[in-house]
């Protein structure tokens, strides 16, 4: 809920714009005084010097709301733009009513929390509608993303990619360059620290799964000048470019195919048929040759889970679905995990293919993490995410595209799910091969995994004869797999 405050009340933060992100806005990271992690924003375009962006929301610190004073954003504008006069006062108070989003990650990251921008107090009526989830920025490609998107393949999908302001994204192309010609050496013409090399070329890493020859997990040496600044660096090259090929000619042809093969499907049933692939065809291997990427999971068919995550964005974003890498670790566990979101419909999803890879006790699906809510996943993995306080990580809250929301058999917290069941088993005979249930509430889950011979006692089965039944279950996103076998 929105209050409202005076001008003395608010806490105001400066940013300095050149005349094209003023023009078309853009995102910039601002530093909350007294915050521990750096805010990001989503600036709208049509500023001038002197605009003032108003905004009143709470941001997230390790999954607590804590209450902050009202932030003011004051525009400078470096070069502005001859000629605007009256008309660009009118198109300041048109964007100054539109939505800023902040988003702050903790450490832990798993909550990017959107804020809205507030109008300033003497337009202040009524509390603003809430912000959505963080979509791709509407607004025209600058002259340096005009250079990107002809420099890397489906580059408007990429959506970290679109969050980098120009100097951020004039480097990473350098990087995206040196990379392509496998040549070692990238020298940097905008200034860069340390830290936004190692978040650039853990970008290079995640979103670009064409680049086989590259992994951020190598060591990178660099080299700065007389402030500190990064200038130049050497990259690790870990292919041949006749090696180089021959992996990627497979990976490109998949993906191609499987594009291809759907046309004409919706985005959920193509995402459906790529999840499908790569889990009917990969082996979860820690230690194969190529199991941090793509080509792992779909040349040597053995992968860990950013192998395997690489290969589903690579096979998305040749069917147009833009879909994103992000990773984490558990408490006190060193070995991360990586797995992707994807955007269906306008929604973002967490997805965990590596979660229905195969193994060798069991070459069925639990589709216990197909499109779920970011909390499903990402309340697992809460120590090094990812990005944390550099980029926005999109997610919702959205159960909608869930495989079993999808196919009914997802269980809101205190449902009952008899029926339910009972209709998936009736329909056994009719091709399925087995029932499922996946429930929200861990207590609902366990009363029906202690529950079950009394549930399967009152099925009407025993009408068609004896039968046996067996479960299996996944715990970890709380999924039962019933089967039935006629005697």
């Amino acid at each position: 809920m929105s209050n409202t405050y005076t001008e003395a009340e608010y806490t105001s933060v400066s940013v300095t714009l050149s005349a094209a992100e003023a023009r078309s806005g853009c995102f910039r990271t601002l530093r909350y005084p007294g915050a521990p992690e750096p805010l990001l924003a989503e600036l709208p375009g049509g500023l001038k010097t002197g605009a003032s962006l108003y905004v009143d929301a709470p941001f997230f610190v390790n999954y607590g709301d804590i209450e902050v004073r009202p932030l003011r954003i004051d525009v400078r504008v470096e070069k502005p733009r001859r000629g605007y006069g009256a008309a660009a006062a009118l198109l300041f108070v048109a964007a100054a009513a539109l939505v800023v989003i902040l988003v702050t990650f903790a450490r832990d990251a798993s909550r990017s929390s959107a804020v809205t921008q507030a109008p300033s107090p003497a337009q202040q009526t009524a509390a603003p509608a809430p912000t959505p989830t963080p979509q791709p920025t509407p607004t025209p490609l600058s002259a340096v993303q005009q250079q990107a998107r002809a420099l890397i393949p489906h580059f408007e999908l990429r959506e970290y990619l679109l969050q980098l302001d120009d100097r951020l994204l004039e480097n990473f192309c350098a990087l995206y360059r040196s990379v392509s010609a496998f040549d070692s050496a990238c020298s940097f013409t905008q200034p860069l620290t340390r830290d936004e090399l190692s978040n650039l070329t853990l970008l290079l890493s995640y979103e670009c799964p064409e680049l086989l020859q590259f992994s951020a997990a190598e060591e990178i040496t660099y080299y700065s000048d007389s402030d500190g600044n990064v200038v130049s660096a050497r990259l690790p090259i870990t292919l041949s470019q006749e090696q180089y090929a021959k992996e990627y000619s497979v990976c490109d042809g998949i993906a191609k195919t499987l594009a291809q093969s759907t046309e004409g499907l919706s985005d959920y049933e193509r995402e459906l048929a790529a999840y499908d692939y790569i889990a009917s065809n990969c082996f979860y291997s820690y230690d194969a040759a190529n199991a941090s990427n793509a080509y792992g999971a779909l040349g040597d068919g053995a992968a860990k889970c950013d192998g395997i995550s690489l290969a589903m964005k690579w096979i998305c974003e040749e069917m147009g679905i833009p879909c994103m890498v992000m990773a984490g670790n558990q408490p006190g566990n060193p070995i991360g995990h990586a797995w992707n979101v994807v955007r269906i419909d306008g929604t973002y999803y967490d997805l965990d293919v590596t979660n229905d890879v195969n193994s060798a006790d069991r070459n069925y699906n639990y589709y216990g993490a197909f499109n779920v809510s970011r909390s499903w996943v990402r309340s697992k993995y809460t120590e090094g995410v990812s990005f944390a306080g550099f980029l926005i990580i999109p997610g919702s809250e959205s159960m909608n595209m869930s495989y079993h929301a999808r196919r009914g058999s997802y269980i809101p917290a205190g449902e009952d799910y008899t029926q339910i069941l009972f209709n998936q088993l009736d329909s056994l005979s009719s091709g399925e091969d087995a029932a499922y249930l996946q429930f929200e509430s861990w207590d609902d889950y366990v009363g029906f995994i202690d529950q079950l011979n009394a549930v399967m006692g009152r099925w009407n089965g025993l009408a068609r004869g004896s039968f046996n039944y067996s479960l299996s279950h996944l715990d970890e996103f709380q999924v039962c797999r019933i089967t039935v076998n006629y005697i």
